[in-house]
């Protein structure tokens, strides 16, 4: 159970930590967003620069967004991927011991069938012996 609770510990912050850098690049685009709408206003050229910064600054957002969405996915993935080999590990190790385990209970039953065997061969001498007297 510890390793379970481990890995849920781990994969909570990883969560924090794409959170957190969502938050960060959020912040860093809602500054450069803030930054276009200054310069925006700031400006005092014709409509048309009015409207190509606007646009460049819609890029930009657009640009942040999907680095962002990139981002928390291709953290999503090494997540998955870091889980999927841990429990692949484990899987490997509950197989390695379900095998010893099973030739711990072969041999053990070998041992059994022996010492009932040679509780018979006892038993069938003693009766020999038992009749020759």
């Amino acid at each position: 159970m510890s390793a379970a609770e481990d890995l849920d510990r781990e994969l909570e912050a990883l969560a924090q930590g794409v959170r957190q850098k969502r938050r960060n690049r959020l912040v860093v685009g809602m500054a450069l967003i803030l930054a276009a709408a200054a310069a925006f206003t700031v400006n005092t050229f014709d409509g048309k620069v009015k409207a190509a910064q606007a646009a460049q600054a819609e890029a930009v957002a657009a640009r942040i967004a999907e680095q962002d969405r990139i981002a928390q996915l291709n953290l999503e993935l090494e997540a998955r991927n870091r889980k999927i080999s841990e429990l692949s590990t484990a899987l490997d190790a509950a197989r390695s011991d379900a095998e010893k385990a099973q030739k711990e209970f072969a041999a053990f039953k070998a041992a059994e069938e022996a010492k009932a065997a040679a509780a018979e061969e006892e038993e069938e001498a003693d009766e020999k012996t038992s009749k020759a007297s």
